[in-house]
C-alpha cells in the first residue's frame, strides 16, 4: 500500500516541467507529496524533520545529491534506534522514479502504436486547423489570372486576412477534407477586401468549386468596361502593370460581355472580380458579383510552380518559388 506522505529532496526546481509531470502523477495516486531543495548542509536535517513532525513516512534522497549522512541522522535522531521514517536514495527525475521512491507502482507506459497514433491525431487536427482558420494551398488550374499567375502555380491563401472567419453551412462527406463549408461568418474583423487585391473565392454558378480572380470594383463603385478599357467610377483603371489582353479584337456589348459591360453599381458586400488574362477569363461580366460571405482568403505567396513542358530541366519554374503576388 503506498505510503501517505512523501518527501523527495531534489537539487531540480519543483517548477521544472519534468518535475511537475512526475508530483502530478504522485499526487494524483493519494500521495501527500512534497519536494523540497535543501539549500545547504545544515538546511537538511531541518528539512527532514519538518517532514517528519508533518507525518512523512518515506523521505528520498536524489541519488548523488549528497545529503544522505544529514538525512539519515535526522531520521534516526538523539538517542534513537529505531529510524522514524523509510530512507531511500533513487536517481530521481522521471514520473516512475517519483512513484517507485513514494512506494508507488510504475506508471504504464504507453505502447508504441499509442504514442503514433496520437501524434497522427494531434498532427491532423493541428493541420485542419490551420487550413480552416489560418492558411491554405491551393492549385492554380488555368490560365485566367495570366501573367501574374501560371498554370501550375502553387499558392497560399491567408484565411485570416479580413478577419478570423468560422465556417457556416457546411455538409458533411466521407472525404478529406470531411466538410465542405459554403460560407463564413466574421468573428473578428480585421479589415475589407480591397480594390486589386486577388482573392479565392466560392464561384457562383458551381460553389464546389473555387476561383481566383482580382477585384476591380468594391460596394459602392460603378462598373463600366468601354472597348476593353475598365472604369471605375468614370475613370480609366490603371492595370496594364497586371494584365494582358491577347486579342486586339473588339466585341460588342449586346453579343457578349468581355470588351464592353455595364455601367453597373456594386451592391452592399458584394465584389466585382475580373482574371487578369483580360480576353480569356470567366468572371464578373459573364456571372455577376462575388457575396462578402463566399471569399476564402486573400492569396499572398507562390510556394511551388510546376510547368511539366518542355525540357525537364524546365519543369519546375524556380524563379517563381517563393514570389508575392500582388
Amino acid at each position: 500500500m503506498a505510503d501517505e506522505n512523501c518527501l523527495i529532496l531534489h537539487r531540480k526546481s519543483a517548477n521544472e516541467p519534468k518535475v511537475k509531470e512526475a508530483v502530478k502523477y504522485v499526487r494524483s495516486q493519494g500521495i501527500n507529496l512534497r519536494v523540497r531543495i535543501p539549500w545547504n548542509k545544515k538546511d537538511k536535517p531541518r528539512v527532514v524533520r519538518e517532514a517528519l513532525d508533518a507525518g512523512a513516512k518515506r523521505i528520498i534522497a536524489g541519488g548523488g545529491d549528497g545529503t544522505i549522512n544529514a538525512v539519515v541522522n535526522a531520521l534516526v535522531g538523539k538517542g534513537k534506534k529505531k529510524p522514524r521514517a523509510t530512507l531511500g536514495v533513487l536517481p530521481l527525475g522521471t514520473a516512475n522514479d517519483f512513484a517507485h521512491g513514494c512506494g508507488l507502482p510504475p506508471r504504464a507506459r504507453k505502447s508504441v502504436w499509442r504514442e503514433y497514433a496520437e501524434a497522427i491525431v494531434v498532427a491532423m487536427l493541428l493541420a485542419l486547423v490551420i487550413r480552416v482558420f489560418v492558411v491554405q494551398a491551393f492549385k492554380i488550374p488555368s490560365g485566367s489570372m495570366i501573367p501574374t499567375l501560371q498554370i501550375g502555380d502553387h499558392i497560399l491563401v491567408n484565411k485570416s486576412a479580413y478577419g478570423l472567419q468560422w465556417p457556416a453551412d457546411c455538409h458533411f462527406k466521407l472525404s478529406v477534407p470531411p466538410a465542405t463549408c459554403y460560407t463564413s461568418n466574421t468573428i473578428a474583423d480585421f479589415g475589407d477586401p480591397e480594390r486589386g487585391d486577388v482573392i479565392v473565392f466560392r464561384y457562383p454558378e458551381d460553389e464546389d468549386k473555387d476561383f481566383i480572380k482580382r477585384i476591380i470594383g468594391v460596394p459602392g463603385d460603378t462598373i463600366e468596361i468601354i472597348n476593353k478599357v475598365v472604369h471605375v467610377n468614370g475613370k480609366p483603371l490603371d492595370d496594364e502593370a497586371y494584365t494582358q489582353r491577347v486579342d486586339p479584337g473588339i466585341i460588342e456589348g449586346k453579343i457578349n460581355h468581355r470588351d464592353n459591360f455595364g455601367p453597373v453599381t456594386i451592391p452592399e458586400k458584394s465584389y466585382f472580380m475580373m482574371g487578369d488574362n483580360r480576353d480569356q477569363s470567366l468572371d464578373s461580366r459573364f456571372w455577376g458579383f462575388v457575396s462578402e460571405d463566399k471569399i476564402r482568403g486573400k492569396a499572398f505567396r507562390i510556394y511551388w510552380s510546376w510547368s511539366g513542358h518542355g525540357d525537364w530541366t524546365q519543369w519546375v519554374r524556380w524563379e517563381r518559388l517563393g514570389q508575392k503576388i500582388n
